[in-house]
């Protein structure tokens, strides 16, 4: 569906944790953002909020961020929230979410069927809920070795159908990040002689070879990737002073060249050396790289797998921004990062496969920063501040997507004079009044283009050809901005109460604050 490329196949990092390789790198290390305290007032008629547009327009890169704006969106963080917190409550005040344990002081609990009889479609989405939550609680191991088709015999591998992507996805990840099993140790010194190469095979077999003294009058040989070469002129063309290849000339006499024992030596011990680099320490475990060297698109994919899995039984999907995601102060645009979104898909299958969306439900931002300690701690809390307002803006932004709502977009200009009235404010004659300016233009154009269907022997449709407006043509034209909105989203705040004022928007981070996401 999204996943491409590296991703695309089953079990492509198929990393056994137990055979041994080359130590990767040590582990990256995660600091988190440093807590951060931020003022909160309330707002009334004595203390209206400030001008949005005038306190952000002052900042041109991250670094300009200051308490100043991160005091007037007038946030207050709360750390620790409940379960229960987390998602709004049912207009009647009823918990959304399905108990943790059973009640044990019902005799009958609630079964599949009972809850299909008294709603199916509820029935249906709690089915495919605990389907999900099972997949879920597979072992890694076991999901990543039934990806890769390695469980071991006699062992019934799980059955991984709407979270299998996930699990792909994490599976890449884990040979960057999971160091649970990591093991270093030192390489052994000596190796059996069916793990050596042959050519070291040969070296041990025949020590002769690097301990017998050349005679200065004779060819030299000398082992390179397991073959013999004689180093005279008619094997190996000298190196003038400038560095090019110069060969013998016809007449000249090849007299073999001359080197000494003690450069020999250190040319063969230099050879053996550099064709075998061993590493010092060798490592048992999942890892191959460093987490700081993993793509940034693995942990996207991840992310979004796993929401897709989740969402998809409530007919939703993710997509990616098909408009710059932007924050509206007034007249000033401030853009944010979103890595998709949760939509509704339309219960009409033709708007459905137009590309129609509906909400947005739920916001995804994963960003790349693992490293949040700075030289000093003036640098930290700035950095601290930077990682709040960044996940503050992706939660404005899907609250003012919501707001839309009912409403219209008004793009700049329209229904303004200088959109709709045609106008002239030149002389007269000129390029833009008569077009005379691109006759010579326009007729080079037509001349070149009908050398080029006359020499592809194609003759020319006038019905289909696709006509290059002239400047004039485009100064001529009258017409409002593009627009900020999706023309094919039908924005409805989901899961709102219509009987509230208000729609609550919430901020959660997930996944230890590496992958965030932005959830309403």
């Amino acid at each position: 569906m999204f996943f491409s490329g590296v991703l695309g196949g089953a079990g492509l990092g198929n990393t056994d944790p137990e055979q041994e390789r080359d130590a990767p790198p040590e582990p990256t290390v995660v600091t988190f953002p440093v807590k951060i305290e931020l003022e909160t007032h309330p707002w009334n008629h004595d203390t209206p909020p400030p001008d949005f547009q005038s306190i952000f327009s002052t900042i041109l890169r991250p670094t300009d961020i200051t308490d100043r704006h991160a005091t007037a969106l007038n946030i207050r963080v709360r750390e620790v929230c409940p379960i229960d917190d987390l998602v709004p409550r049912a207009p009647d005040g009823s918990s959304n979410l399905p108990p943790a344990e059973p009640d044990e002081d019902s005799e009958n609990p609630p079964s599949y069927a009972d809850a299909a009889k008294s709603n199916p479609a509820a029935g249906r989405k709690r089915k495919e809920f605990e389907e999900r939550l099972a997949e879920l609680q597979v072992d890694n191991d076991l999901a990543y070795r039934t990806i890769s088709r390695t469980v071991a015999t006699g062992v019934k591998p799980p059955r991984l159908a709407y979270m299998r992507k996930f699990w792909e996805g994490l599976d890449m990840m884990a040979q960057y990040w999971d160091c649970s099993l990591d093991a270093y140790f030192s390489a052994p010194s000596g190796k059996n002689d069916a793990e050596k190469s042959a050519k070291r095979q040969r070296l041990e077999t025949h020590p002769s070879a690097l301990a017998s003294t050349p005679d200065p009058e004779r060819s030299l040989p000398i082992i390179q990737n397991g073959h013999s070469s004689t180093t005279t002129a008619e094997r190996t063309p000298s190196l003038d002073n400038e560095g090019q290849r110069s060969e013998p000339t016809k007449g000249e006499s090849k007299k073999p060249t001359s080197t000494s024992p003690d450069k020999t030596r250190k040319e063969h011990d230099s050879s053996t050396v550099s064709a075998e680099p061993r590493s010092p320490m060798r490592y048992k475990g999942r890892r191959t790289k460093t987490g700081s060297q993993m793509p940034d698109q693995f942990r996207v994919d991840t992310v979004r797998a796993f929401v897709e899995g989740t969402v998809w039984p409530f007919r939703a999907s993710v997509h990616p921004p098909r408009t710059m995601p932007l924050i509206h102060f007034n007249k000033l645009n401030l853009p944010v990062r979103q890595t998709a979104a949760v939509y509704r898909v339309p219960s009409d299958r033709t708007r459905g496969r137009q590309g129609w969306l509906e909400g947005p439900i739920l916001n995804l931002q994963v960003r790349p920063e693992i490293d949040f300690s700075k030289d000093t701690s003036e640098q930290s809390i700035a950095a601290a501040r930077l990682d709040v307002l960044r996940e503050v803006g992706a939660l404005l932004q899907l609250a003012q997507h919501r707001r839309r709502e009912g409403k219209i977009e008004v793009k700049s200009g329209e229904g303004q004079w200088w959109t709709t009235k045609p106008r002239w404010g030149g002389g007269p004659g000129g390029e833009v009044q008569n077009e005379i300016g691109n006759t010579d233009i326009l007729q080079a154009a037509e001349e070149l283009l009908g050398a080029a269907r006359e020499k592809k022997g194609k003759a020319s449709d006038a019905s289909r050809e696709r006509k290059r407006k002239t400047p004039a043509m485009l100064w001529k034209e009258l017409k409002c901005g593009k627009g900020y909105w999706d023309p094919k989203t039908e924005y409805t705040a989901i899961g709102k109460d219509p009987a509230s004022a208000y729609d609550e928007v919430r901020w959660v981070k997930l996944l230890e604050r590496v992958e965030a996401l932005t959830m309403a």
